[in-house]
């Protein structure tokens, strides 16, 4: 919220953005932060969805904050399905939820940036 406070196009992110939040697994300072930017952009009223890992701190806080929750793997070593699959993924909750921005945490930006444009 910080950034969006004290950039200058403040005005242009009003009440109300639909925003999907992109994270990895992830635990101490990075879950912390996604946890806090899950709570202040809802705060702020707006719509806030989050892809995340099925299980973790993210996606347990975006449960206990009722919302829209997408599981999606993130991991380069979670596992066995080959990116463009997971990037598939994503471009499914981004069609399935229809957010106005996309925010990723070390998911590859350039890559979701590409996929959801």
């Amino acid at each position: 919220m910080e950034a969006i406070a004290a950039s200058s196009e403040a005005d242009a992110v009003r009440a109300g953005v639909r925003v999907l939040l992109v994270a990895p697994p992830a635990a101490g300072g990075l879950a912390n932060h996604v946890i806090s930017l899950m709570r202040d952009l809802r705060a702020a009223d707006h719509d806030v969805g989050v892809a995340c890992e099925p299980e973790g701190r993210i996606a347990e806080a975006a449960l206990a904050l009722e919302l829209p929750t997408f599981g999606i793997i993130c991991s380069a070593l979670g596992g066995h399905l080959p990116t463009a699959v997971r990037a598939a993924r994503l471009i499914q909750c981004v069609r399935q939820f229809r957010p106005r921005i996309v925010h990723t945490h070390s998911f590859g930006g350039w890559c979701a940036r590409r996929f959801c444009s």
